[in-house]
Parts: C-alpha cells; sequence; structure tokens
C-alpha cells in the first residue's frame, strides 16, 4: 500500500463517502510500471524455466510481478526451485503486485518490437501496452502466490560468478537424469576454507571441478544442489568483476547474484564416495590440446552403433 494511503482509506471511512472509497481502493492496489523489453525477457527467460506448464495449480503457472522502491521483481517457484528477478530499468508510476500466466507474459514480451513496456493492473487484469500493441491479461490474486525466500542472512561463501558456471559446465553433464539412488540426481557441493569442489555422476561417469573461493567459508560445508537448479545457476550470466554469493542450510541453499536470488531444496540422501572412484595414481598420461582431441572424438564417434557406444584410447 502506498505511504499514506491508509490514514487517508481511514478518513474516507469516517466520512460515510463509500463511493469514494470504492475509487480510493482501486486505485491504491492498481500497479503501473515501463520497463525495458530486453530486461523483462531476461527476467522472464529464468523465471519461465521455473515455471510448472502442467500443475494443476494455476498460480503455479504464473509469475508473480511486485513494483516498489523503484524495482521491479518478478518470482517464480515450482515449490521446490524459486527465484526472485529484479529489474531496476524500469519507471514505478504506480506500486502494487500482479500475478499473471507466465507463458502469456513470455510470449508478449517475445514478440514485443518497441524499447519499453507498459504494465498497469486493474484489479486481477494486467493491461500491457507495448509499441503499435496493446495485451490484456486476466491473471489471480497475487496473496495466492506461495512465498520464495529471500536471501536476507550472511553468506556461508562467495566466488566469482564465471568461476562458478565454468565449475558447473564442467560437471553438470554428469547428473544423473533418472536413477533409483536420487542422491545422484544432485552436483555434490564441497566447500572449505577458500577451496570449492563440484562432484557429479551417474554411476558410469564422474566430473570433478575445482574453484577457489573469494570469501574463505568460515566451516566446512557439504550439500547436494538439485540438477534442476544447477542449471539455473548456469544461467545467470556476467562478467568477471560479479560475484555470487551462497547460503546453505539444513534444507535449503541460496545463492545471490546482483540481479537475481535463487532458492532451492537439497538433494536428501548419501552421495557415493567418489574419492575411491579416482585413482590415487596413473603410471600412464598424456598432454592433449583440447581442441585436437574433440576433433577426433568427433570424427571417432562416426563409427559408433547403438549397440557399440564406446570410442578406445590406444
Amino acid at each position: 500500500m502506498q505511504p499514506g494511503a491508509s490514514g487517508l482509506i481511514n478518513a474516507v471511512v469516517k466520512s460515510g463517502n463509500f463511493s469514494k472509497l470504492a475509487k480510493l481502493i482501486k486505485k491504491v492496489r492498481d500497479m503501473k510500471v515501463t520497463v525495458q523489453t530486453g530486461a523483462l525477457q531476461d527476467a522472464l527467460a529464468l523465471a519461465g524455466s521455473i515455471v510448472q506448464n502442467r500443475s494443476p495449480k494455476p498460480v503455479l503457472k504464473c509469475v508473480k510481478l511486485v513494483a516498489a522502491d523503484n524495482v521491479l521483481t518478478i518470482l517464480a517457484t515450482d515449490l521446490e526451485v524459486g527465484c526472485r528477478y529484479q529489474i531496476t530499468a524500469v519507471q514505478i508510476d504506480e506500486p502494487g503486485e500482479a500475478l499473471v500466466p507466465a507463458d502469456r507474459l513470455i510470449g508478449i514480451a517475445r514478440e514485443a518490437s518497441g524499447d519499453s513496456l507498459t504494465l498497469e493492473t486493474d484489479k486481477q487484469t494486467v493491461l500491457v501496452t507495448g509499441t503499435g500493441s496493446k495485451f490484456k491479461i486476466f491473471g489471480y490474486d497475487p496473496g495466492e502466490f506461495p512465498a520464495v525466500a529471500d536471501f536476507a542472512e550472511t553468506a556461508d561463501f562467495e566466488l566469482p560468478i564465471s568461476a562458478l558456471s565454468n565449475m558447473i559446465g564442467k560437471t553438470i553433464f554428469a547428473t544423473a537424469k533418472a536413477h533409483s539412488h536420487y542422491a545422484i540426481s544432485g552436483v555434490l557441493w564441497e566447500a572449505q576454507d577458500s577451496r570449492l569442489m563440484l562432484v557429479a555422476t551417474d554411476g558410469y561417469r564422474l566430473a570433478q571441478a575445482n574453484g577457489t573461493l573469494s570469501k574463505k567459508s568460515p566451516e566446512a560445508v557439504r550439500a547436494i544442489v538439485p540438477g534442476k537448479l544447477t542449471s539455473l545457476i548456469h544461467r545467470i550470466t556476467g562478467d568477471g568483476s560479479e560475484s555470487v554469493q551462497v547460503k546453505i542450510d539444513a534444507n535449503q541453499i541460496l545463492i545471490r547474484t546482483p540481479r537475481a536470488v535463487l532458492v532451492g531444496s537439497l538433494v536428501q540422501g548419501n552421495f557415493p564416495k567418489y574419492e575411491d572412484v579416482i585413482p590415487k595414481s596413473c603410471p600412464n598420461k598424456a598432454t592433449i590440446a583440447t581442441s585436437e582431441l574433440e576433433h577426433r572424438l568427433r570424427q571417432a564417434s562416426l563409427m559408433m552403433t547403438d549397440e557399440s557406444r564406446g570410442v578406445r584410447f590406444n
């Protein structure tokens, strides 16, 4: 509610002018913002990948818009993973909230031809106006949307977002897509002192990546992060000067970047003892240029069949 609005409403109530009261409440609840199209597209690309399009609950097919303090926040959740994406390239004429179907808003933003879009609410309806276009989206009560946790506490550790993205890229492919051992469907995160290690395996292959923390972890941290959330973190791009902060609790992990907060439930279970799989020593070693190795593997894969998909190193 806008500053001073509650006092104004009380004064109107005492006067007995209920017609004016109805108009005042409508004005207080309505939201009007003008947002940069590109910034909205980026926010919806991340939020849209979380939304459950086939959920039996209509609100889980939606994104929540919150306009306040010169920031438009886009919220999305599937009850296991959630995000809060902040857009500062916005002009807020009237603060407020809206809950709209994600697929409708994503499509409108994607096909927008102008540099900006104006979003204005009328009760639970959102009017989206762009260059040469106007849309009306029927939404829901914002109060029905599940809460998405914010990053309010001190981070356990911090590192450059480019470094974390690089580590995820080297491990996420090895997570199990469908396996009776639920723990290997995620990526193991281990942080101690100034070191972070990510490990993933699907029972047939194993990937490990190491990185250096810019802010040390005060104590050893070990958690299995869901593959879906790990992929979302990988999608958040940024230059080398940006950092990502991480907070791991007993049951959830929170990730904060300059633009977004991601939150997700941790995978419960025991991760395999990967240390026993990695050889302590190896008598045969070779140093090969990465591009050359990739080229030769692609050549060898041309002769693969469904029965034999292996490549022999000699």
